[in-house]
């Protein structure tokens, strides 16, 4: 298994550029590669420069065909357009993962494409910013299946896991707020605090249809922490 890895600072425009893509893609002929899945990342680095990396797994040596990879490219600038390029531009202040499967003719699965979405809420105001989230996210909730809560002694640690039909994206986005997913997703964030209020290490999933979350179903990982004291050799406190 090889990875064929390349990543790009987005400046201004937040998107990948069909001539970045053609590129990278020249770099996966090279290698002669089947490739069996691509994994797209955006983010933003230490100097706040937003960058997004392309991945490509699969076993090298293997494909010949120019046919292939053809369709591999217009596969990925189809992505572009469709998925890659929305996602970005419209949240852009959030962690982007996204795993697309590639089949034997190099056709990409667009319409079952795996999309994580991570983001850290920092006080002042942590409820109202995640009432703000949850509103961004909602006009896509239809795809949302796992909501993981996170966080050390606070739930501050949102990953969001969506099964995104790329066809259907874009009109979401023109989708007004839905009050009714955020109000239930803020009821479950609600419920899920009070439920592990003195917990240190928080990990806690739902999983639901269409957004709707059952919270008293979880995957949960509980973790208890123990701070020793330091003692000396008399048998007194340090």
């Amino acid at each position: 298994m090889d990875n064929g890895l390349g990543r790009t600072n987005i400046m201004e425009t937040k998107t990948i550029h069909e001539e970045w893509i053609l590129e990278q893609l020249k770099v996966y002929k090279d290698k002669k590669m089947h490739i069996n899945k691509i994994i797209v990342k955006y983010g933003v680095d230490s100097k706040d420069v937003p960058f997004l990396i392309l991945n490509a797994k699969g076993i090298p040596g293997v494909i010949t065909d120019e046919d292939y990879f053809e369709n591999v490219e217009d596969n990925l600038i189809a992505a572009n357009f469709s998925l890659i390029t929305p996602l970005i531009n419209e949240l852009s202040n959030f962690k982007i993962n996204l795993e697309i499967e590639c089949d034997e003719e190099g056709t990409l699965d667009l319409k079952n494409v795996k999309v994580e979405l991570k983001k850290v809420i920092k006080p002042p105001k942590r409820d109202l910013a995640i009432h703000t989230m949850f509103s961004q996210l909602s006009p896509l909730h239809t795809f949302v299946t796992d909501i993981q809560f996170g966080g050390i002694n606070t739930i501050n640690i949102f990953d969001f896991v969506l099964n995104v039909n790329s066809m259907k994206l874009i009109p979401l986005f023109s989708n007004g707020v839905n009050t009714t997913i955020v109000g239930h997703w803020f009821t479950c964030y609600k419920t899920i605090a009070k439920r592990n209020e003195g917990q240190y290490n928080i990990s806690y999933k739902v999983s639901g249809v269409n957004g709707i979350m059952n919270p008293q179903l979880p995957e949960e990982d509980v973790i208890v922490r123990l701070n020793f004291k330091r003692i000396s050799n008399y048998g007194e406190e340090k």
